[in-house]
């Protein structure tokens, strides 16, 4: 039984430190493309907001299936977004600006797929990026939660919003992208190992049973 611990206490050692969280760039059709935030707390992998901007939800959805040019991938719900955010350093979802997550919010936006913000208000040009998601407070068939990061030219402020308007699923705009996710495939040496960690358990079990 002292052995059984010890292979446990040393699985569970692999396991944590192979753990830590971090979101990395992961290459989806071609090498260098780093078109996927991979993010290793939640295990889910992030398209580029690049690849579905100026694309209809509706056409994005329709691209989700067999031989879709999104196979893989499923729409991303508000509260994944969310924890994507948090996971990033980016806490404060207020529609406001802030001058206390600068450098988060402009790594998860150069990552995701900038684009230029143009609007009367405190700052006239600023770079965002915009994705619809599924859930949220309730609303039509024909609407979703466009979810905003944005980070303005004085290098200090943000804003970000989670439910603060909506946009048609049938609607295209260069501003506008759908949010993809997808789980992160498991590599086969981890299956392999903890295969061996369970098939070793069954057979210590068994001699401390007989």
């Amino acid at each position: 039984m002292k052995y059984l611990t010890y292979l446990v206490k040393v699985a569970i050692f692999i396991y944590s430190t192979n753990s830590v969280a971090a979101l990395i760039d992961v290459d989806w059709k071609t090498n260098g493309d780093s078109l996927i935030i991979k993010d290793t707390e939640t295990a889910l992998q992030w398209l580029s907001l690049s690849e579905t901007a100026d694309i209809s939800y509706n056409d994005v959805v329709t691209n989700l299936g067999e031989d879709g040019v999104y196979q893989g991938f499923r729409l991303a719900t508000q509260s994944e977004v969310l924890q994507l955010w948090n996971n990033a350093g980016i806490t404060n979802t207020e529609r406001e600006w802030v001058t206390d997550q600068f450098v988060p919010v402009k790594n998860l936006v150069d990552r995701l797929g900038p684009t230029l913000m143009v609007e009367p208000g405190l700052f006239t040009f600023a770079t965002h990026t915009i994705g619809l998601v599924e859930g949220g407070p309730d609303l039509s068939n024909n609407e979703r939660w466009a979810m905003e990061l944005t980070y303005a030219n004085d290098d200090l402020s943000t804003r970000t919003s989670s439910h603060h308007y909506t946009w048609d699923v049938s609607s295209v705009n260069p501003h506008y992208s759908t949010y993809l996710v997808q789980a992160v495939p498991i590599p086969a040496a981890v299956w392999l190992f903890y295969s061996g960690f369970i098939g070793l358990f069954v057979v210590v079990k068994r001699k401390h049973c007989g």
